[in-house]
């Protein structure tokens, strides 16, 4: 039957394997109505080839699920599911938040946002859904990391669903771009990280500043250093067996690295207070189960050291555990090791993901090595002779140049 006209709107009807279908066009223009009926058809022909169409809502519920199954650490089940709830336009509160109603106070958990309607298949998702989420994220102050974690969360699951036989969804999301943050990325200095540990050693629980060594002087991460083992540790080889567990393949594998001497001081203090209980390293109150995560011991020593945020530019990140990471990995591109090797001990998947972070602490170095080489080439007097030579003899102007064709008198060349 095709679309016909109902009072001022379009509707349309079509009969598909022994159905029949209906829907409004919700549009008073027929050349409109007639697009409409026919991505309907289409999507209800692609429903039948690719496999049951699925809600945004839906996909992100396998998502968690799926990570929930895969074992994953509580801290980071709960920072994905707030990044799903965020998707679908939920921010979670700190507090919850208390209405009175007419009956009586109800809470509420959540505040929206901007987001995704939860009931939109994830096949309806497209570019202009994408873009103007972002617009209105920006709008609203979310940063380009957090919004970049958002849409990668959407990108995985999506991928899942797709995986799992539903109806998948084409968006290319390698054409979104974010706004780099204009946060710089800070590394301790020597006179920072000595004040900063001195500190440590005057606090109550002196297996922090143990803590602390170890990241500046392994660059691990600081979940690999909470589950560290005595096992991993062998005294008689110097050497650390570093468990990596965040590559892209989500499987464990190890990196080897030598005891520094500052280090080897503070794993020997380590096995004397070990309790033989337990096999961690760095062990919790109860001195059993491993060091729960917690980033307060850090913030006070950086507070009574002075080395918050600067108040000179405050485009400068103030310090975090990670920065004991960065710090290691700039020291090491300094002294002139290369990015390959820095990737491997810090454990990355590829040397893209080192130059991403660290690169521009090559280029620096590389301007400074430039200048200095071109200077010490500029003194060199036997360079100085050949510049000075170049410019002196100037060509005669009665000598033919080399590729120029010259003619000359058959009689003068046979005497």
């Amino acid at each position: 039957m095709g679309v016909y006209k109902r009072g001022k709107i379009y509707h349309f009807k079509f009969d598909w394997k022994g159905d029949t279908y209906r829907a409004t066009c919700k549009t008073s223009n027929k050349a409109q109505a007639q697009e409409f009926e026919q991505r309907y058809r289409d999507d209800l022909i692609l429903s039948e080839k690719q496999g049951e169409s699925i809600t945004v809502q839906q996909s992100l519920d396998q998502y968690i699920d799926s990570i929930r199954g895969a074992k994953q650490k509580q801290n980071s089940i709960k920072r994905e599911e707030s990044v799903c709830n965020r998707l679908v336009g939920k921010k979670l509160h700190k507090r919850p938040v208390k209405t009175r109603g007419k009956s009586s106070a109800t809470t509420l958990p959540y505040v929206e946002v901007a987001g995704i309607p939860a009931d939109t298949p994830i096949h309806h998702i497209d570019f202009a859904v994408i873009d103007d989420l972002k617009n209105a994220w920006t709008k609203e102050g979310l940063k380009p990391d957090s919004q970049r974690q958002c849409i990668g969360a959407l990108r995985r699951a999506l991928n899942l669903s797709e995986r799992r036989g539903h109806r998948p969804c084409r968006l290319d999301f390698t054409q979104f771009k974010f706004k780099k943050s204009i946060i710089k990325k800070r590394y301790f200095s020597i006179e920072e990280e000595r004040a900063f540990l001195e500190q440590l050693k005057l606090s109550k629980e002196p297996n922090n500043y143990h803590l602390a060594v170890f990241l500046f002087d392994t660059g691990a991460r600081i979940s690999e250093a909470l589950n560290l083992t005595f096992k991993q540790l062998n005294d008689r080889t110097k050497k650390i067996e570093l468990r990596r567990f965040k590559t892209e393949d989500e499987n464990v594998h190890t990196t080897i690295l030598d005891y520094t001497d500052r280090l080897a001081i503070s794993i020997k203090y380590l096995r004397k207070t070990k309790n033989p209980d337990s096999p961690y390293v760095f062990r919790d109150k109860d001195n059993l189960g491993p060091k729960k995560y917690s980033d307060r011991w850090f913030n006070e020593a950086c507070k009574r050291a002075n080395l918050g945020p600067t108040e000179i530019d405050s485009t400068i990140e103030k310090f975090s555990i990670h920065s004991c990471r960065r710090t290691y990995a700039s020291r090491l591109l300094i002294l002139k090791m290369t990015l390959k090797q820095v990737s491997v001990l810090l454990g990355h998947s590829n040397t893209l993901i080192t130059e991403s972070r660290y690169g521009h602490l090559v280029s620096e170095d590389a301007n400074r090595e430039a200048s200095k080489l071109m200077n010490q080439f500029h003194k060199d007097p036997a360079v100085l002779k050949i510049q000075e030579s170049s410019f002196v003899n100037e060509p005669d102007p009665s000598r033919p140049i080399e590729g120029d064709l010259v003619f000359t008198n058959p009689s003068q060349t046979q005497k």
